[in-house]
């Protein structure tokens, strides 16, 4: 115990030191783990990379006076063992003082490992400092709050549009097929525009257009469902039959010359159960310029034909869809890529259906520096309800087919309906109205911006649907087209797409224009705004080497003291290297420089501490120093 006691007193300080330093190295861990990923900070001036340089500092500087303290042990462990050079006193005595010190030992002192453990901690510990640096970085990320100025709109119900009756009107139900005009009906300016723009520009454009306000240009909003308009398209080629006629479809659609020269038998048709067709004269070569006449005695020719209806009834594969806006069925004739001679009727064509109808969309709206990303889903459980669109005043019964249509017709789109509505049960039966001047006025615009004049043909032996078109694409020498639209549609690379962005467009002015509440709910959206924010990211194997100097010192302290049996605790004390210079006195007198102290140095071998049954403590190599130069120390 008392032996206990004494070691205890002996190494006080440096016990202290080396629990200081693990206090603080366990502090500092402390502190970067508890401010690991939150936002920076900043206390009075101070930071976190100024307490984690504190800490780090403490650290080493308590280590170091420890492992300073042990080395210097070592002149005395080593010289009461056994006789060495004396040159191994002062690079011991060097090492305890700093880098270059342990440097040189590491390298010149033999048969000591222990005490070059010393030495690596001190070198360790001068990289303490540049890895502390690189502990703490930062991460800037966005961090989201609730904000009331953070908007975006959705459709409970549309009811913008004009739509008013003749004064004197008097509709008959009865009636099969009226030609008169009792309505007019026109869409609202913001939803003509929006029509015009999504038919015109590429989706990645019309998807910014939709209504929002996000202050820091990073929002989201939780998912929400809106009314919207949704499209659909198919390719209805297999449908195409061919069929031989004598029509001269180029010369009757033609403005420029209506005395042009046409062959009437032997033309070829394409032609869909719609009643849709195309039909030119054969022979004609889609890369030859007619102007040039290398067509011979063919004048012109339809490169596209277009059949648009509010009617699914009318539609080749949108016949189930019942809340349809406006469907176009399509047949285009190309340019055939591999065969630049090929000719009517054997040149490529293609046709295709595509459909713009109401419907629910369910939304997860975000936007990422200042642009908006939509990531839609149609709500296919979303059903138009069974009383909705019902005639208010009508003195008579009204057949289905017209009961059920929301088609605009000038006609029968004066009587007087409720709205229009679909119903989503997934979202507590939710319902979204668009309001009867909407659907007139939407109809209405369509029809007239997508279709022209209706042409329909009677063909001999055929007793099905009407040939007929309403639009066209086409050459006389000079492109001609009706209506406007043709030119999108005819130019189009991709149908789909197209009418997508147009359904996407006219969604955003759903949203935009639709009522301020509805059934109790506003149509705006309270959404999160995004906040850039710098957070700590702590780099832990960073601290790798401030573990690693402390375990190795905590190590180096244990073998010191277990080695240190027999020698005393004076370490780096000068007092008791003076009380031990009378032994070595004679070595260095009369010696005036420092390199030749150091070189008897390194030739003498001494023991400083003396054991039982020493005879000498000051002994020389005899095969590096003469005889004549040995002197003895009796004890």
């Amino acid at each position: 115990m008392k032996n206990s006691h004494s070691v205890v007193g002996a190494w006080a300080w440096e016990i202290l030191s080396v629990l200081g330093s693990t206090l603080c190295l366990a502090a500092l861990v402390g502190i970067l783990f508890a401010y690991d990923g939150k936002p920076i900070f900043t206390w009075h001036g101070v930071t976190l990379n100024s307490i984690v340089s504190v800490l780090s500092t403490a650290s080493k500087a308590a280590l170091l006076f420890a492992i300073g303290e042990l080395v210097s042990q070592w002149k005395w462990i080593l010289f009461t063992d056994r006789a060495r050079p004396l040159i191994d006193f002062e690079r011991i005595d060097s090492a305890s003082r700093g880098l270059l010190g342990s440097l040189r030992l590491m390298w010149q002192c033999k048969n000591a490992w222990i005490l070059r453990l010393g030495a690596l901690v001190i070198l360790l510990d001068v990289a303490v400092d540049p890895f502390s640096q690189q502990l703490v970085q930062l991460r800037p990320d966005l961090v989201y709050y609730e904000d009331r100025e953070t908007v975006l709109s959705s459709a409970g119900r549309y009811s913008k549009g004009s739509w008013f009756r003749q004064q004197l009107a008097r509709l008959d139900p009865s009636e099969m097929d009226p030609n008169t005009t009792e309505v007019t009906a026109d869409a609202d300016f913001s939803m003509q525009s929006a029509i015009l723009f999504g038919l015109d520009q590429p989706l990645k454009n019309v998807i910014q257009q939709g209504a929002f306000n996000c202050p820091t240009g990073n929002c989201t909003w939780p998912a929400y469902e809106s009314l919207a308009i949704c499209n659909s398209c198919v390719d209805i080629s297999d449908k195409v039959e061919r069929q031989t006629t004598n029509i001269g479809l180029y010369a009757y659609l033609e403005d420029d010359n209506g005395a042009a020269a046409v062959k009437y038998g032997g033309n070829t048709a394409f032609r869909l159960p719609n009643g849709l067709f195309i039909e030119n004269d054969n022979g004609w070569v889609y890369s030859e310029d007619i102007n040039q006449g290398a067509n011979d005695d063919i004048f012109g020719a339809v490169m596209m034909t277009t059949f648009g209806t509010g009617n699914s009834s009318k539609t080749v594969s949108m016949q189930d869809i019942d809340t349809l806006i406006w469907a176009m069925s399509m047949i285009r004739v190309t340019e055939d890529p591999n065969n630049s001679s090929a000719a009517w009727p054997d040149l490529p064509h293609a046709a295709m259906e595509c459909a713009l109808y109401y419907c629910v969309n369910s939304y997860s709206t975000v936007v990422k520096d200042g642009l908006l990303q939509d990531d839609v889903t149609q709500v296919r459980e979303a059903l138009r309800s069974a009383d909705s669109w019902e005639p208010e005043t009508l003195s008579g019964p009204l057949r289905e087919e017209v009961r059920q249509s929301i088609e605009f017709s000038d006609y029968w789109s004066a009587i007087k309906r409720t709205d229009l509505s679909l119903v989503s049960p997934g979202n507590n039966s939710t319902q979204y109205n668009i309001s009867q001047s909407a659907v007139n006025g939407v109809g209405s615009y369509f029809r007239s911006t997508f279709a022209t004049d209706l042409h329909q043909f009677v063909m001999p032996d055929d007793n099905t649907t009407e040939w007929q078109l309403n639009g066209f694409y086409m050459t006389t020498g000079q492109v001609q087209y009706s209506p406007s639209t043709m030119q999108v549609l005819f130019s189009t690379e991709d149908l789909n797409e197209t009418f997508t962005s147009l359904a996407t467009s006219m969604s955003n002015a759903l949203r935009d224009g639709s009522d301020a509440s509805f059934d109790g709910a506003s149509r705006e959206l309270v959404g999160e705004k995004g906040v850039l924010t710098t957070f700590y990211e702590i780099q832990w194997p960073w601290i790798s080497l401030h573990c690693a100097s402390l375990l190795l010192g905590v190590a180096f302290f244990v073998l010191t003291l277990v080695r240190n049996r027999s020698a005393p605790a004076w370490k780096s004390s000068s007092l008791a290297v003076m009380a031990r210079g009378h032994q070595v006195q004679d070595v260095v007198h009369g010696v005036e420089y420092v390199k030749q102290m150091e070189g008897r140095a390194k030739t003498m071998r001494v023991t400083l501490i003396e054991k039982p049954m020493k005879d000498d403590q000051v002994q020389y190599d005899p095969l590096q120093t003469p005889y004549s130069e040995v002197t003895h120390f009796q004890r």
